[in-house]
């Protein structure tokens, strides 16, 4: 076991917890539900994206913690966060009124998403590591998984 294998298991964790928790309320949480709903509605996003999104989330949050098809994962959550970021995070950092190119940047990192967008560009790069179960399942079975 390298370093690089606990660091993917530790982003893998926390980005899976909070993806899987995340897709789990705006699923199966009415009141999440409806609210989320209602914010894609105001940003025009289409009903069958919506569900989609939520979908995606939570499936993809539970393909991090087991560590199965973590990259296909990873991209497809960041393409989600990218989506975030440009439907409704953005609208808060030109409310800022940055004053020059550094307070853009550092105000575009401030955001969450922005910091989730680099920890799935990690393991988008880097894999799940040897501690994951695509690892396992090709030690047992030898079959190669993502």
């Amino acid at each position: 076991m390298i370093p690089a294998d606990v660091s993917s298991l530790a982003i893998r964790a926390a980005l899976g917890l909070f993806f899987a928790s995340s897709g789990y309320h705006k699923l199966f949480v009415p009141e999440v539900s409806a609210k989320v709903d209602g914010l894609f509605a105001r940003l025009g996003v289409p009903p069958v994206q919506r569900r989609l999104v939520k979908w995606g989330e939570f499936l993809g949050g539970l393909g991090l913690l087991a560590g199965v098809l973590t990259q296909p994962a990873a991209l497809g959550l960041l393409i989600i966060t990218v989506g975030a970021i440009c439907l409704d995070c953005w609208q808060d950092v030109v409310a800022k009124r940055p004053r020059d190119a550094f307070d853009w940047i550092a105000k575009a990192i401030y955001l969450p998403e922005t910091l989730l967008c680099l920890l799935l560009l990690v393991l988008l790069i880097q894999g799940p590591g040897l501690l994951a179960g695509s690892a396992l399942l090709t030690r047992l079975f030898g079959i190669p998984l993502i």
